[in-house]
């Protein structure tokens, strides 16, 4: 039993708590109040989805209350009972996050948190359902009672055989006509086999392959003898080879080097010459001291550059100062002229206050104060005499022939007399009153007017000596800012005879700078020249021992040919690589025949575990034709028990909720491969529901067809969820329908749920009954009102 639902931040419910007890509970209330969303919430508290957002009619984020304002959470809390034992689902959606949070509670104790499928799945293992089931057996969402009838002949048979998991037995067939389908191959494949091979022709060709085979190792074994001295004759071959070309490599290394150093010699000897004219009789000491008197009027010509620059930047940041000051003294001077239009304006509003309430306000106002004092005062006495005179008028108007004040007998001329004397007084009075108000309203607005005049008139003195002596500090900033433009105009002129400066220091500089480079040049070529000329000398001495050496090598190869070797060895690697490939070929000719005897070997043998594998291959096949005849029966028995226990519950409910004798009964019917809805004329005969019958006959039998699966699907539930079941129905099919829910309802549900707009099946409800409200037009919350 589900025993309470709480909502925060659901759709339109801000913070909703809902209790229910076993029994017929209703949610009632015009459409958009929220009725719809509770029974969503529970479907969703349970099973983490509800059918609209199965569907993707909505996302998960339209949840989250958007109206009347934005929540970025909403949280679903539901209470239900299993066994005697109290369970509690919670879960959390946050915006642009989805399900955050998810936990389920015994009691307090905590079972699992926070993955939302492992809820999902303990809350199916606790109440036996699923998701699938829940929604379609119990759970009728709005304008979803005739749901099976609206799916199409194939689709309804899989929907309900999905509920009944008789797809699983569809499954299990299916996959053994694969598997028999598949033996049954390999059966005839190996038939096929054992029927081509001739065993006599198999023994003849392993006859014939080891013979080949004899006479190919035979011719194998001379080639290898052959192969082996080959190759000692060739090892020698190479040595011998191999000492003549490292002595003709060196020799020919030795004449390179020779030819290389001849020319070395050439062009050193052309450098030393080419030295000596560019060196003008120049010696190298002369050149260094020249260069030192050089480096002397540079280091000088940098001192006086650097002095130059240090008062170009001394000058340049006085004069950035000073244009600093320039430009704070003439923001400052546009300030103070603002202060000074501001005192203007000042002096101008104090003058029209004194043009128009005079010199001394405050006087004024004591005067017009007491003024309306002496008003006050006087209506009052006025308000006093009216009050007096219409007592007295009231007591001479009672009274026939006695005076009210004495007692003494007046004649009738003498009481009107005096009726009319107080009417006219009072009408005198009520006069001066009137004008007096009036004289009070006008003199009390001078007044108010008087006083804020009086305010603001001391609000702009104060203001004003704010101002003071202010036309004397501008003055004084425009002295000073005369003073800076003087002073920056002189340091300009100065800059620019500095810069002028720099640049002959810089030429001069430069000059001397070039001709330090060209003493350093001249230097080095000197001490190059050194250089040169004894690298001559050392090349000479190289010369002399590369002539040795290469008489040396010429001698150790005069008495021997190589080239004639060198054709001697690749004659003898020839012969070598021939019997090598003749070798290799033999031995893959001789891998070949030798797989082919291992093939006709394991043909052979193989031959009998055919023929034993083939009667097993039948075996199975025929055992697999029974199977699934068995699964094909069972799919067709669960569907007629499942038929019949569904029907016997609809026959036994069928006159509770139709109210009308035209219609007997109702069943569903197979034909022709699908679920058929059938109800029962007067005259015996079956008719279906689907496209015959109206709309809320339609609307009873699919109602009937609901409870029906209910008890039959889930029956350790007994829970019932109707959304809107009066679509379609009369008044006198409405009222019917309330007395079942309210009197017969608990011999096929424990628990119902009714969501509905139509106040007369309140009186349906044994459980608890709830109202609800919203105001649509100012996006409200959803209203609760627990009616009992």
């Amino acid at each position: 039993m589900i025993n309470k639902i709480q909502l925060k931040n659901w759709r339109s419910h801000l913070d909703t708590d809902l209790e229910f007890t076993s029994g017929t509970n209703a949610i009632l209330g015009p459409m958009g109040s929220g009725k719809s969303s509770v029974m969503n919430a529970i479907c969703f508290g349970l099973f983490g989805t509800f059918p609209d957002l199965q569907t993707r009619k909505i996302k998960l984020d339209d949840i989250i209350m958007n109206k009347p304002s934005v929540k970025n959470e909403s949280q679903i809390s539901v209470d239900f009972t299993i066994d005697d034992k109290t369970y509690t689902v919670m879960r959390v959606i946050e915006r642009n996050k989805g399900t955050t949070y998810s936990e389920i509670r015994e009691g307090d104790k905590l079972l699992d948190s926070p993955n939302a499928q492992r809820v999902t799945e303990l809350v199916e293992k606790l109440l036996k359902i699923n998701y699938e089931l829940f929604s379609r057996a119990i759970y009728s969402e709005q304008n979803g009672l005739d749901y099976f009838l609206r799916l199409s002949r194939g689709e309804r048979m899989k929907r309900i055989d999905n509920l009944l998991m008789i797809d699983k037995f569809e499954g299990a067939r299916s996959n053994a006509v694969t598997l028999r389908n598949r033996l049954a191959e390999k059966k005839d494949a190996l038939q096929s086999v054992a029927d081509i091979e001739d065993f006599k022709e198999l023994k003849k060709n392993l006859d014939d392959i080891d013979y080949s085979l004899k006479k190919l190792n035979e011719t194998k074994s001379n080639l290898s003898k052959e192969f082996d001295e080959k190759k000692i004759n060739m090892k020698s071959l190479e040595k011998e080879v191999k000492e003549l070309e490292g002595i003709e490599k060196t020799l020919n290394t030795l004449n390179n080097r020779k030819n290389s150093l001849e020319g070395s010699m050439k062009e050193v000897k052309h450098s030393i010459d080419n030295f000596r004219k560019d060196a003008n009789d120049k010696t190298l000491d002369v050149s260094h001291e020249e260069l030192k008197d050089t480096e002397k009027l540079i280091k000088k010509h940098q001192e006086e550059l650097n002095k130059s620059r240090k008062e170009q930047e001394a000058l340049t940041r006085n004069i950035s100062e000073n244009e600093t000051k320039i430009g704070f003294l003439e923001s400052k001077i546009k300030e103070i002229q603002t202060d000074i239009s501001k005192k203007l304006e000042l002096e101008n509003k104090i003058s029209s206050i004194e043009k128009e309430f005079g010199k001394n306000l405050i006087q004024a106002l004591e005067k017009k104060k007491e003024e309306l004092e002496a008003i006050q005062r006087t209506n009052s006495e006025l308000l006093t005499k009216i009050e007096q005179t219409e007592e007295s008028l009231s007591k001479i108007s009672k009274t026939h022939d006695k005076c009210p004040v004495c007692e003494s007998k007046i004649s009738t001329e003498r009481r009107s007399s005096l009726i009319a004397d107080y009417q006219d007084r009072i009408k005198s009075y009520n006069g001066s009153l009137k004008e007096n108000k009036e004289a009070f309203a006008a003199l009390k607005q001078m007044v108010k007017e008087t006083g804020e005049a009086s305010k603001n008139f001391e609000i702009y003195s104060e203001k004003i000596k704010e101002f003071k002596g202010i036309e004397k500090e501008i003055e004084e900033k425009k002295k000073d800012h005369r003073t800076l433009i003087e002073a920056v105009s002189r340091k300009k002129q100065d800059l620019e005879k500095n810069r002028s400066g720099i640049s002959e220091i810089e030429e001069s500089l430069e000059k001397s700078k070039n001709k330090q480079q060209q003493l350093k040049s001249a230097i080095e070529k000197l001490i190059d020249l050194k250089d040169k000329e004894e690298k001559f000398s050392n090349l000479e001495n190289q010369l002399e021992e590369l002539n040795k050496e290469i008489s040396g090598c010429s001698k150790k190869t005069s008495d021997k040919n190589l080239e004639k070797l060198r054709i001697t060895l690749t004659e003898t690697a020839s012969r070598i690589s021939e019997i090598s490939a003749r070798i290799n070929g033999l031995v893959e000719i001789i891998l070949e025949r030798e797989n082919r005897r291992k093939d006709c070997q394991i043909k052979i043998q193989q031959a009998e575990k055919q023929k034993e594998e083939i009667k097993l291959l039948e075996s199975l096949v025929l055992g697999l034709k029974i199977f699934e005849k068995a699964l094909e029966k069972t799919q067709t028995q669960l569907r007629e028990n499942f038929v019949d226990t569904v029907n016997y519950t609809m026959d036994q409910i069928w006159p509770d909720i139709y109210p009308y004798k035209d219609f007997g009964s109702a069943r569903l019917g197979i034909k022709e491969r699908d679920y058929i809805l059938q109800v029962q004329s007067s005259s015996g005969e079956w008719i279906d529901v689907d496209g015959i019958v109206s709309g809320g006959e339609r609307s009873i039998a699919s109602l009937a067809l609901r409870i029906a699966f209910s008890s039959v699907l889930a029956p350790q539930l007994k829970w019932l969820v109707l959304d809107e079941p009066t679509h379609n129905l009369d008044s006198k099919a409405v009222e019917d329908l309330s007395e079942t829910l309210k009197t017969r309802v608990g011999d096929f549900a424990d628990q119902v749920f009714l969501i509905t707009h139509e106040k007369t099946l309140e009186n349906a409800v044994t459980g608890q009954l709830y109202r609800l409200s919203r105001n649509k037009e100012l996006d409200d919350f959803s209203r609760i009102e627990k009616v009992n």
